[in-house]
């Protein structure tokens, strides 16, 4: 073996036979055995580089790399080795050249950083952020080329980049007032990510003429070029009887409230949706899209299905996954949010229009209170009083001008043998017993009366979601007064 392996590397030991394997006479190089020691260091020192390196030789700029860039280009490799760059990488070959002929013409080195350049692998074109640094051969050298290192970025500025379409969507969803509008706020945040977003469809239930929103999806928007290329219903039924190979999937998504991946080459993704893709990002046909079952967590009902095409330059690979799934908690966490506050407002609904129908009935007690020549007053379970009529104040021997009354103050007019009587009904009450009717003997200073607790289960607008306690006072008949002590 001409190259031996100074780093004890199996892969390195690989690589070097793939290079030695290589009819180099067939280019413009030459055979192994007559490269000159310049290129034999070059090529010893860019073998133990851990980073993509890259020799471009000769007028016709063949190609000679590590192990590390070999990695990079996939599938290129091993038939990129020995080969000029526009034979083995015609997709980039043009820029490639541009920036050889401008190191040329200045007799700098290059530095290009987050570089977006297209690269076909695994039979697709994928776009690849590089950072390089090419330097030129000295020209007293014998060789006539260039030396590239790279650095590939294409993981950092992809996900740097759907963090910010996320981000974007966060915040958009926080402007949404209801489920209706949140449709709208989604698709219109994904819109100018069109990277991220080569096309999206919405659906949400829709009930049918039973009432069921089960099965029943409708569009409620787009984001592509659907005018060109219509959407395949507008309505889904997603039954499960439909032989529908994208009908399936979609129902597939809705029963496992898991996403879902379609794909053209089975059939499931409709050409229309991916031809939608066309005047969007990369301005590619799109091959896949995901289904995104929406809803506000686990145990609640999909509330909508979202179908995202993937980016056409991209891999459907465990970090474009995790994003998804990122996406689909954020919009999960905003349906829930929505649901809370259309369930309060429904809530709030309901308590108003129950205290206007306990204010209306409240003020016609009191209409008939006023009416009545049996004091009738209410108070509340802290023995608080809230309302009385004149008869009460007249029979009470308190005044109207003296409120508020003092808590229990009324329980000094009674007889002293009878409190008992009247604070265990009180405590019945209280237990939210059934209603108790008592009677105990109460002072006038000119006269007794009869004192009754009548009901402990009625609101006021004054007590509003309290309990609330009525008694009543009728002048008795005859019974001696006694002496009584007011507060």
């Amino acid at each position: 073996m001409l190259f031996e392996s100074t780093s004890g590397s199996p892969e390195t030991d690989r690589h070097l036979q793939l290079v030695q394997s290589v009819d180099w006479s067939a280019t413009s190089i030459g055979a192994i055995d007559d490269w000159p020691p310049e290129l034999l260091l070059l090529f010893h020192l860019i073998i133990l580089d851990p980073q993509p390196r890259l020799l471009l030789l000769g007028p016709d700029h063949t190609l000679l790399y590590n192990e590390a860039y070999a990695e990079l280009v996939g599938e290129r490799h091993p038939a990129a080795l020995g080969r000029p760059i526009r034979e083995a990488f015609p997709e980039t070959y043009s820029m490639t050249l541009s920036i050889v002929d401008e190191v040329v013409s200045t007799g700098r080195a290059s530095v290009e950083k987050g570089f977006c350049m297209p690269l076909m692998r695994d039979g697709r074109l994928l776009e690849i952020h590089m950072s390089w640094i090419v330097v030129p051969f000295p020209k007293k050298s014998s060789l006539t080329g260039f030396s590239v290192i790279l650095r590939d970025e294409t993981e950092k500025r992809v996900s740097d980049r759907r963090l910010q379409t996320s981000h974007q969507l966060s915040m958009a969803l926080t402007m949404a007032s209801d489920i209706s509008s949140l449709w709208e706020t989604i698709l219109g945040s994904l819109r100018d990510r069109d990277h991220d977003c080569p096309f999206a469809l919405l659906y949400a239930p829709e009930p049918d003429a039973n009432g069921n929103d089960e099965l029943f999806f409708q569009i409620r928007g787009s984001v592509g070029d659907f005018e060109n290329n219509p959407v395949a219903a507008n309505v889904l039924n997603l039954s499960g009887t439909s032989n529908d190979r994208l009908n399936q999937k979609l129902g597939a998504a809705l029963t496992s409230e898991e996403p879902i991946l379609l794909k053209s080459e089975d059939g499931s993704l409709p050409k229309s949706w991916s031809n939608a893709a066309s005047t969007r990002g990369w301005k590619d046909s799109c091959t896949e899209a995901v289904v995104i079952p929406l809803q506000s967590n686990r145990y609640h009902k999909v509330r909508a299905l979202l179908v995202l095409g993937v980016a056409t330059r991209s891999k459907y690979d465990v970090a474009y996954k995790s994003w998804v799934e990122e996406m689909r908690r954020t919009i999960g966490n905003s349906i829930h949010s929505l649901r809370k506050k259309e369930m309060a407002a429904v809530e709030l609904a309901q308590r108003e229009k129950k205290a206007n129908n306990i204010s209306l009935q409240y003020n016609h007690l009191v209409k008939v209170m006023e009416l009545s020549d049996v004091g009738i007053f209410s108070c509340d379970k802290s023995g608080n009083l809230l309302q009385a009529n004149e008869s009460w104040y007249r029979l009470s021997s308190f005044s109207r001008q003296a409120e508020p009354v003092p808590a229990f103050a009324w329980l000094e007019s009674v007889y002293d043998d009878d409190k008992a009587l009247v604070m265990s009904n009180w405590n019945s009450m209280l237990q939210g017993k059934p209603v108790t009717v008592g009677e105990a003997r109460l002072l006038d200073i000119t006269t007794s009366a009869d004192f009754s607790i009548v009901s402990n289960e009625v609101e006021t607008p004054r007590a509003a979601g309290r309990t609330v306690d009525f008694g009543c006072l009728s002048s008795s008949h005859g019974r001696p007064r006694q002496d009584h002590k007011y507060m």
